[in-house]
């Protein structure tokens, strides 16, 4: 079929908490990942679930392509859906990307942020309490004192982001660990950085950059398992490689979803 299946399913229900006064609420929604063969290229189509009867298939700008299916939708209906729509979405997507300009994440009422390779609708009201909340379907409700006040709002979602960052890098490193047999770190740690996804030291520690959380779940897997690799083999050798190929053999199309 042309559609191979990359389903993965992350925290649904993670535990709330605060810091510093504000609420932190759990946000991480069960996420489907496919890649569609369409014309020869791999193109990564993102699934969500929802409570609605049909499907629908959207392509944003920059050609991201998203696909909302009901919750009881079985993979061979998802798949002959996707087929049938093959020759339309080819036309969608070359059009998205012949006018595609760069997007930015916008933290203002009406805006849009990029949220594990999807962008995202954000809500902006004032209220007294200080929240972020993401609606699997409608995109992030911040509310905050006063909605004018970006500079505030940007602080207020991006401690959230790093919260939930740091929580959900860390039950990916030990599945993954668990799950391909390979040492765990000493640490995870998230911290914001420039240049790249992350590191990993010599002791063991592990380094992500929050970024990755704006990125596919199967490109944060292969960042996370190339991390993982470095344990056991600390350079870029053959040998490297072909640890992390074994368990997982299509990391070249993971990282090329990394942007």
């Amino acid at each position: 079929m042309a559609v191979a299946r990359r389903e993965c399913a992350f925290l649904s229900a993670l535990s709330g908490r605060r810091i510093k006064g504000v609420d932190i609420i759990p946000a991480v929604p069960h996420t489907s990942f496919f890649t569609f063969n369409l014309g020869g290229e791999s193109l990564p189509i993102h699934i969500l679930r929802s409570k609605r009867k049909t499907l629908s298939l959207l392509v944003h700008p920059g050609a991201e392509v998203e696909c909302r299916i009901p919750e009881s939708c079985s993979i061979p209906v998802l798949e002959s859906y996707l087929d049938g729509k093959r020759t339309w979405l080819a036309k969608a997507v070359e059009e998205m990307r012949r006018v595609a300009k760069p997007r930015e994440r916008e933290l203002v009422d009406g805006g849009s942020v990029r949220w594990l390779g999807h962008w995202r609708d954000v809500h902006v009201k004032a209220g007294r309490a200080q929240m972020v909340v993401l609606d699997q379907t409608d995109g992030f409700f911040l509310t905050v004192k006063d909605q004018d006040d970006l500079p505030k709002i940007a602080r207020l979602f991006d401690q959230w982001a790093k919260g939930q960052a740091e929580r959900l890098f860390r039950f990916e490193t030990g599945r993954l660990s668990q799950q391909f047999g390979a040492p765990s770190p000493r640490s995870v740690g998230v911290r914001k950085m420039t240049r790249r996804w992350g590191s990993c030291s010599s002791k063991g520690d592990i380094l992500i950059n929050v970024a990755l959380i704006e990125q596919p779940i199967a490109a944060i897997e292969y960042v996370i398992w190339h991390k993982l690799c470095h344990l056991t083999h600390w350079d870029h050798s053959n040998a490297f490689w072909a640890y992390l190929a074994a368990k997982m053999p299509d990391w070249r199309e993971r990282k090329a979803l990394l942007g």
